[in-house]
């Protein structure tokens, strides 16, 4: 994985936004994170929620490069189209954080993430859950997802999700099966390996 070395997943949270504030003076591009917008237990307060964790996110990250995956309050991809990504994105420059979306999701939502992503120029990311592999489906997934966002994404990162680790072989074995499954699915830029729980 040429020119990136670690990423971490966070939670758009208090404490992992001050920790990444705090370290991201000393911390190159080599590192980015893939943060995700944990779910809300008010879903009528959903356009604040968001519209608030964007605007902390911001404060934190600034313009780092790295992804963001709003899987857990995507219902309606419109609003967080609406209210995340505007207070993102700086002058001229756009949004330094890149859209996820993955082979599970809603068309819609696919379209949404691909439509950000050209519009920022910066790519898309694209999780596969290795919990969710079926090695005869998962190429067909991928394929119709990349046909149906094609061609407004052309820069496309594989984020492989292996969920909580606990066996290092295990998971690693694990990240094998994905990839031969979806290698051949896309030329795809970079290929992430992401390992523990939430989120």
């Amino acid at each position: 994985m040429e020119g990136l070395r670690y990423v971490p997943a966070l939670p758009v949270r208090r404490g992992s936004l001050s920790a990444f504030r705090t370290v991201k003076p000393v911390i190159d591009e080599q590192t980015q994170p893939l943060w995700v917008v944990p779910p809300t237990n008010a879903p009528e307060a959903l356009p604040a929620y968001l519209r608030k964790s964007a605007m902390d996110l911001n404060g934190a990250n600034g313009l780092h490069p790295g992804w963001l995956d709003t899987r857990h309050v995507e219902a309606t991809p419109d609003l967080v189209a609406e209210q995340v990504w505007p207070q993102l994105s700086a002058p001229l420059l756009g949004p330094a954080l890149r859209p996820v979306t993955g082979p599970e999701r809603a068309p819609a939502q696919q379209l949404a993430a691909a439509g950000l992503a050209a519009d920022a120029g910066g790519g898309l990311g694209v999780r596969v859950r290795a919990q969710d592999l079926d090695e005869a489906q998962m190429p067909r997934l991928l394929s119709e997802l990349l046909a149906r966002v094609s061609p407004a994404a052309s820069d496309v990162d594989l984020l492989v999700d292996l969920g909580e680790v606990t066996v290092v072989r295990e998971a690693m074995t694990s990240a094998l099966r994905v990839w031969e499954a979806v290698r051949g699915a896309a030329n795809w830029r970079r290929t992430v390996l992401l390992g523990g729980s939430f989120p």
